[in-house]
This record gives C-alpha cells, structure tokens and sequence, in this order.
C-alpha cells in the first residue's frame, strides 16, 4: 500500500506558516510527517504543527528539514494537496524529496460499547482502514458513512429552499465531527424534540430555538428549587 494523506491547501498552508523553523535546518535537520486521529503532525526540531487530513498514513516519513521551507516558498496550487511517500521519496504533489519511512505497528482500535452513530464515524479519522478491517470493524463504519451521507441528504432537501448548500452542510458536519463526542440520550432526545414542536409554534411570535431551550432550562430549575 502506498501511504497517502489529502490535506487542506488553505489548512496546511496556515500550519506550516505557524511551525517554527530551527535555525540549523539547512545543515541536516530533519521534519517528520506522522498521521493519527485524523490529523497529520508534522514535527521539525523540538516545535510541531498538525492539521486535519484524510486517508491511509500507517508509518512516519523523515525528510530534510529544507522540505518544509521549500513549501513554505512554493506550495503546489492543488486543492486539496495530497502527500504520498513511494519509491523511497515523500510527495507534495509533484514535488519530492528523499525520505525514510518507519512502517509503525497496527494500533488495536478501541471501539465504544454501545457505538452511536458519531461514535463509529470517529473510528474513519482514528485509525487506517487496516485496522478497522484487523478489528472486525470496517463493515459497521461503512455502514455509519451510509447513514451519515443519507442524513445529510435529507437535511439538504429541508434547507435548500433557504439557500443552505450541501457541501456548507457537508463542512459543518464534518466540524462537529471534530470536536468532543456527546452521545444523544433518550432524554436528550425528548427534549429536542420538544423544543422543535414548540419553536414551529411560538415563531411566528418570533422566538428562536434558544428561547425555548432556556425556558426549559428554567423550568426545570424552578421545580428543584421551589
């Protein structure tokens, strides 16, 4: 398999911009480009910068530290940029240089019990597809894709009529997806619920969701402290 990331151009570029260049790095430094939970680390000297990324990295490559400079003048036009290691060399694009690459043991993938949908989405971004498949999980993460992509469909055909775009919605979703997981309980559940009912309702009186949600709020703390 040949190691392959797609990071952000845009991402990437504001990365390495913030990445700290030690001063002997024309005389034999080196950055190592390493790939976990969904984020491409790049390390150069003791400083370290990482962005979001996508696809299968099970090693780390070390280049010359004069690789990161080089795209910090130069960074190739594509987007996304893609970063692949063959033939004893790391890739941005066209752009190469030699490297060495450390093949890293398989990570055994710890996998949530019960899994919610964002549960089992999160295991794409933590480990490679061969781990998932190692571990027995790859169908259900396909599966949760499945559902995940059908979801956004149908939000699409709710909010188009109000200019809502599908890849704004794809973004968001994928921000999100990124931050710290809450798994929906049956409560949770009723209470969202609820809000949307009495929203559809009180509207036209023009009260937003988070009017309604802190009337909750209230409500319930008015019954604890009567």
């Amino acid at each position: 398999m040949i190691p392959v990331l797609a990071v952000s151009r845009t991402a990437f570029r504001e990365a390495i911009s913030l990445l700290q260049v030690p001063s002997n790095v024309q005389s034999g430094g080196d950055a190592t480009f390493g790939f976990m939970g969904g984020r491409l680390t790049i390390r150069l000297g003791n400083a370290s910068t990482e962005v979001a990324a996508e696809g299968q990295w099970p090693g780390r490559a070390r280049v010359p530290g004069r690789f990161i400079q080089a795209l910090r003048k130069a960074l190739p036009e594509a987007d996304p940029l893609r970063f692949r290691v063959q033939n004893g060399r790391l890739y941005a694009e066209g752009y190469s240089m030699p490297c060495a690459w450390e093949e890293l043991p398989t990570p055994e993938v710890d996998i949530p019990i019960p899994s919610s949908l964002r549960d089992l989405l999160a295991l794409r971004r933590q480990y490679s597809g061969e781990a998932l498949a190692a571990a027995g999980a790859a169908a259900a993460v396909a599966r949760a894709e499945d559902q995940r992509d059908e979801i956004i469909r149908q939000a699409c055909d709710v909010l188009k009529r109000f200019g809502v775009k599908q890849e704004t919605l794809i973004g968001r979703v994928d921000e999100r997806a990124r931050q710290p997981r809450h798994s929906l309980t049956e409560k949770d559940r009723r209470v969202i619920a609820a809000i949307a009912r009495a929203w559809t309702i009180l509207a036209p009186l023009g009260f937003e969701s988070d009017d309604i949600r802190q009337l909750i709020e209230q409500g319930v703390e008015n019954a604890w402290n009567p």
